[in-house]
């Protein structure tokens, strides 16, 4: 609090002498640190078929297709979500006024742009001994059009995110004595849309990390538009032939049964665009928190809701593939709400989520 003080009066002090000096720069422009949100389930493909055979022996053949089967997999846009935080950028757009002076508030300009930004839904095999999918033939110059096989979701993300990241850097510069927390430049502040081949790059780094799984459910809200770009992927099942003989009204025939089987794996990898900026941002929080209690949060993935539309195999684990697991987020809810629990007296019937829905409860344990 001395430095937030301190920091009021050199604001005042400036602000009524040299205005101009304090913000010489045109724009504070962000240039945001991202982070992913995944998904990891498994599927499966089990087809059998039965046919009169010219053979006149009896034996078995085992392999890899070696034409792909078709699959697709794609987000349902209504029912794929994120987690909402967006009664925390109202609470500090509230505060603001009040703790800026008037000349300076009225200078605050947020980029209310909306980020783009985008998953793909990496289909691989799952096993040593497993065929390949042309998720792994697309990253050889085997398949010409490299982009094409990988399914792929675009998202457009609601403008009080991008109004969020500007508001917390505005207040992580006044209340927190971190490196990462410098006050901007200038109050006209703009979020850097990451290039696409960012945003690829990141995401392909990703895809073979695993997915922390260990958070939990939050209440989201829908991204501002999905978009599914691409949907089909191919894999190549197994495939065990058996010719056998059987007697058909007295006489032997030969009969070829064939059994194919696939055991296959999705990973989404998406990012969420300045995912790490919001958690470094909103250390200020922690001002309002006791050491004790914030250096024990973890920071753990909030779980939000997603809807996989899936057809060629089946999912063996439905419940896993209605859930997007957006890391580095948790810390952000856990300051958050243990900061407005600060705000109240010490009541075991007080019920913080009639705040603000993404919160548990006061308990610092719920948080890790």
């Amino acid at each position: 609090m001395k430095k937030l003080l301190f920091i009021l009066i050199i604001f005042f002090i400036l602000a009524k002498t040299k205005p101009l000096l304090i913000f010489a720069q045109e724009e504070t422009v962000i240039i945001p640190e991202n982070s992913i949100f995944c998904t990891d389930f498994e599927m499966n493909y089990e087809h059998s078929s039965e046919k009169p055979s010219q053979a006149t022996e009896e034996k078995s053949l085992e392999g890899c297709r070696a034409e792909p089967k078709p699959g697709e997999i794609a987000l349902d846009a209504k029912e794929t979500k994120q987690p909402d935080f967006s009664l925390l950028y109202n609470r500090l757009e509230l505060a603001r006024p009040k703790l800026m002076p008037l000349n300076l508030n009225n200078l605050v300009n947020l980029d209310d742009n909306s980020l783009e930004t985008k998953a793909k839904h990496f289909v691989v095999p799952a096993g040593e001994a497993a065929c390949k999918t042309t998720s792994d033939l697309s990253q050889t110059t085997e398949v010409k059009n490299q982009e094409e096989e990988v399914p792929e979701t675009q998202f457009i993300l609601p403008d009080w995110w991008t109004k969020l990241l500007g508001q917390t850097k505005i207040f992580c510069g006044l209340f927190s004595a971190s490196e990462r927390c410098l006050p901007p430049e200038n109050l006209n502040i703009k979020i850097e849309q990451p290039s696409d081949d960012k945003i690829a790059e990141e995401i392909n780094f990703s895809k073979n990390l695993p997915c922390n799984k260990s958070g939990k459910k939050v209440k989201d809200i829908l991204p501002k538009e999905l978009n599914t770009t691409q949907s089909k992927f191919g894999f190549f099942p197994k495939f065990l032939t058996q010719i056998f003989s059987r007697v058909v009204e007295g006489s032997k025939k030969f009969f070829e049964k064939t059994e194919e089987t696939a055991q296959l794996e999705n990973r989404t990898r998406g990012i969420l665009v300045g995912g790490q900026t919001l958690n470094n941002q909103s250390e200020f929080l922690s001002n309002f928190i006791p050491q004790s209690i914030n250096s024990s949060i973890e920071n753990s993935p909030l779980i939000s809701n997603a809807k996989y539309e899936i057809t060629g195999v089946s999912v063996e684990n439905e419940d896993e593939a209605n859930k997007e697991h957006y890391q580095e987020q948790n810390q952000v809810r856990a300051r958050n709400c243990l900061q407005i629990c600060s705000l109240y007296p010490q009541d075991p019937k007080f019920d913080v989520s009639l705040i603000d829905p993404i919160c548990i409860s006061c308990n610092p344990n719920d948080y890790k």
